[in-house]
C-alpha cells in the first residue's frame, strides 16, 4: 500500500477518533440539558437540588471548623461554586454558555474533593463527614 494512501487513513481514523469523542460530550451535555429542561421549576431538578444541599452542607462544615480560616475559605468558595455555576448554566444564553457554566461546575468538584482530601489527612474533619461530601460530590460530578 502507498505511503499517501496510508496516511490518508491514519488522518481519517484521527479525524473519526475526535468525532466520536464530540458526539458522546453533546450527548452528555444534551441528557443533561434534558434533565434541567424536565423540571418545570427548579425544585424538580435532580442536580440542582444536589448541588443546594451540597452547597448547605459545605457551608455547615465550614461554619463548624474553628481556625484555618484560610483554606477553609478555600472549601466553602469552591464547594458552594459548584451549585452556583449549575444554577447559572440553567439560565445561560447558548449552548456553548451552558456547556461552559457545567464545565466550571465540574472543575470546581475536582477541586472541592482535593480540598476535603486534605482536610480529612490533617484531622480537620473526620472520615464520616469526609465519606459523605465527597460521595455526594462524586454523585454531582457524575450525572
Amino acid at each position: 500500500m502507498p505511503q499517501a494512501f496510508q496516511d490518508c487513513i491514519a488522518i481519517i481514523s484521527r479525524r473519526i477518533a475526535v468525532i466520536s469523542s464530540t458526539i458522546v460530550h453533546f450527548k452528555r451535555a444534551r441528557k443533561l440539558a434534558i434533565l434541567i429542561k424536565e423540571g418545570t421549576a427548579m425544585t424538580n431538578n435532580i442536580i440542582v437540588d444536589l448541588s443546594m444541599n451540597f452547597s448547605v452542607s459545605i457551608v455547615n462544615l465550614c461554619d463548624s471548623i474553628k481556625g484555618k480560616s484560610a483554606i477553609v475559605n478555600q472549601l466553602l468558595r469552591s464547594g458552594t461554586s459548584i451549585g452556583a455555576n449549575i444554577h447559572e448554566g440553567n439560565y445561560a444564553s447558548s449552548k456553548a454558555d451552558f456547556i461552559a457554566k457545567f464545565q466550571i461546575a465540574l472543575k470546581e468538584c475536582h477541586e472541592t474533593e482535593y480540598w476535603l482530601k486534605l482536610f480529612v489527612k490533617t484531622n480537620i474533619i473526620d472520615t464520616t463527614a469526609f465519606n459523605k461530601l465527597n460521595n455526594d460530590s462524586g454523585r454531582i460530578r457524575r450525572i
